[in-house]
């Protein structure tokens, strides 16, 4: 499971994010998203990176005003749970976190 995370998430993600990199702001995004990935799970990562870009935290500060508050709050925190309860549920924390599986 983690080498086809790793293969098919993370090494796409990575690809696409560094061709998407033109400037300060984008490249703020991109390494915290890559050091996300490396310390949690690529799609948690790109959850909490969407959240924060998404709220103006990093990024394009001004693009986050256009955007609704289903756009900043309701999609990346529902992202980053769905994740983690499918994470949970199938052991994925287990060995680094000690947490059993719930299935």
């Amino acid at each position: 499971m983690r080498i086809a995370l790793l293969v098919g998430v993370f090494l796409p993600l990575l690809e696409a994010g560094m061709q998407m990199v033109k400037d300060t702001k984008d490249s703020q995004a991109a390494g915290i998203c890559i050091f996300a990935s490396v310390v949690a799970n690529p799609v948690l990562a790109w959850a909490l990176t969407m959240f924060l870009d998404n709220n103006g935290l990093i990024g394009d500060k001004e693009r986050a005003s256009r955007l609704s508050f289903l756009d900043k709050i309701v999609i990346p925190v529902g992202v980053f749970v769905i994740c983690l309860v499918a994470m949970l549920a199938v052991g994925m924390l287990e060995s680094q976190y000690g947490l059993k599986a719930w299935l």
